[in-house]
């Protein structure tokens, strides 16, 4: 089946929103985490360690930079490289953004999948413990309050989650996806990913996703549940020098 071209799925609005995701929470739908001004914001330091760019350019990093602590370091996305400012460049990460389309199937649940719970405050500190073993980085003491998160658990231990984290109008992004190493290759991360689908899907949200362009497997389970890319982007982990 050919795939889908990128304005059978998102309209020209959702298109520019999604390829600038982090400046475009921070306006809009998850302001009220936001620090900054017209040219760069963040959010705050115990959220998620993000930033957005109103534009790629050296105003805006300096701006960036005026919102970080020295040896503060953070991530932002681009369309492409970003110019030389007063900022390290500690990584570049090219990534793929994926969107599901509207036309997509309903996700059905797996068969003979566990028990999947609805995550909240009361589990924050079981998720940000599994979130340091199974995948380090990108989750801060308050992440779980950008949006909602369901896990699995074998033995009363919370082994595998799913959540989200960006929210631009009407899109949601599904992130966190973690198991637990001991835990893997049961298909975990493709049933909450189905539950979180379906989820969004009752509340009128479209979903999409980041993923490594070298993760080749996560981007064929993708796939293989619906989502079609959209944006080519990068992803820049930026240090304020001391």
């Amino acid at each position: 089946m050919a795939e889908l071209g990128v304005r059978e799925i998102v309209t020209a609005e959702q298109e520019r929103a999604l390829g600038n995701a982090y400046f475009e929470a921070l306006c809009t739908e998850q302001a009220e985490y936001a620090l900054g001004g017209a040219l760069a914001k963040r959010f705050l330091p115990d959220v998620i360690p993000f930033g957005g760019l109103r534009e790629d350019t050296v105003e805006a990093l300096d701006a960036l930079k005026a919102l970080m602590e020295p040896g503060e370091k953070l991530f932002v996305m681009s369309r492409g490289a970003l110019p030389q400012a007063g900022l390290v460049e500690l990584a570049s990460i090219e990534g793929r953004l994926m969107v599901l389309p509207e036309s997509a199937p309903e996700s059905e649940p797996v068969v003979g999948s566990p028990e999947i719970e609805e995550l909240g405050p009361e589990n924050f500190a079981e998720m940000i413990a599994l979130k340091a073993v199974a995948f380090p980085g990108f989750f801060g003491p308050r992440a779980a309050m950008l949006g909602k998160f369901a896990g699995i658990r074998v033995d009363g231990a919370l082994v595998a989650m799913v959540g989200e984290r960006l929210a631009v109008p009407g899109m949601r992004e599904i992130s966190a996806v973690c198991t637990h190493p001991e835990h893997r290759g049961r298909g975990y991360a493709e049933m909450l990913i189905r539950h979180r689908i379906r989820a969004e899907a009752r509340t009128g949200w479209r979903s999409f996703l980041g993923v490594d362009a070298s993760n080749l497997k996560a981007q064929a389970i993708y796939r293989r549940l619906g989502f079609v890319p959209v944006h080519t982007v990068y992803w820049h982990h930026l240090q304020r020098p001391v």
